[in-house]
């Protein structure tokens, strides 16, 4: 699983304006696809970014990616966007059936983890 500030949106809707970037896009969604990971769907709010500005840029650039068999597995996983406070950022909130510690013990057991990170 990962997640972050990956500074990209995976599709054209991921941004409140028509400047889109379509060859950065393609280059990030093959970029998931051939590390076989798949987005979490984010639940609360379309967007994770803003620039607040008087005419603000909206986008979801933050990103919580996992093991498509791991959604599977735990099909109970919910990703939320919460309420931003001092941040151009929304924090993002995961809850599901299971700890972080079994999470964590799952990452780490999967094959070609290490040198995926590596």
């Amino acid at each position: 699983m990962l997640l972050g500030d990956f500074n990209l949106i995976l599709s054209a809707q991921d941004k409140n304006n028509t400047r889109i970037n379509m060859p950065m896009i393609n280059r990030f969604r093959a970029t998931i696809d051939n590390l076989e990971l798949a987005p979490l769907t984010l639940r609360g709010r379309k967007f994770t970014w803003c620039n607040d500005q008087q005419m603000p840029t909206m986008t979801k650039i933050d990103h919580m990616l996992a093991l498509a068999n791991w959604l599977d597995l735990f099909p109970r996983t919910d990703l939320q966007a919460l309420a931003s406070l001092g941040s151009d950022h929304c924090p993002l909130f995961l809850q599901g059936d299971v700890t972080f510690d079994f999470y964590r013990g799952y990452i780490l057991k999967h094959t070609g983890f290490i040198c995926l990170v590596s």
